[in-house]
């Protein structure tokens, strides 16, 4: 390049660099790179239409166009109220509240384990055996599910979720669970 020659970065590594600032955007999270990306696209095309603008001038058209995006972004997020998914993301105990099911394993001492689904939840409620049905009522910011009676072992009512199955001869750490025959009457 001779002493008169303005250097300038190709139009090439502009596009290429926007179209790896969308490829990140879907591994990063928060919707920021993406605006990265559209800014260096736009100065990707500038260069190829202005091939002689200059690499200080081009460096200022990113900052400038990302920042504009940037702003209207934050704007526009800050203003969108939250929907209902979006506050209660990843809050799973809050979802069981008002829900019914059959208690997997017995509550003692006010507290126990208990499968609802495939997940088992930690509860407190009134002492209950096995099988009682209860209703979620509330939850605490541990994600303890608090718990009132609603039948005995032996009502019949619809559970949330699939109960599994105890062995029968599985044994347990409480004294007063009894081992029984699942195929007896």
């Amino acid at each position: 390049m001779g002493d008169g020659e303005l250097m300038t970065i190709s139009y090439i590594y502009w596009i290429a660099a926007g179209l790896l600032l969308g490829a990140a955007e879907m591994v990063v999270p928060g919707f920021i790179l993406m605006w990265f990306g559209v800014a260096a696209l736009a100065v990707g095309l500038l260069t190829l239409a202005l091939p002689t603008l200059g690499w200080p001038l081009q460096l200022a058209i990113f900052a400038a166009i990302t920042a504009v995006f940037l702003v209207f972004w934050w704007n526009y997020q800050r203003k969108r109220p939250k929907t209902a998914t979006e506050s209660e993301f990843n809050r799973r105990a809050d979802g069981m509240v008002g829900k019914t099911f059959t208690l997997s394993d017995g509550l003692k001492h006010g507290s126990g384990h208990s499968f609802i689904g495939d997940t088992r939840w930690q509860i407190r409620g009134q002492d209950a055996p096995i099988g009682t049905q209860v209703r979620v009522v509330g939850v605490t910011d541990e994600s303890i599910l608090n718990v009132e009676f609603v039948a005995g072992p032996d009502a019949k009512t619809e559970t949330v979720g699939p109960i599994p199955r105890k062995d029968a001869l599985a044994t347990s750490s409480d004294s007063d669970r009894q081992v029984t025959d699942p195929t007896a009457p």
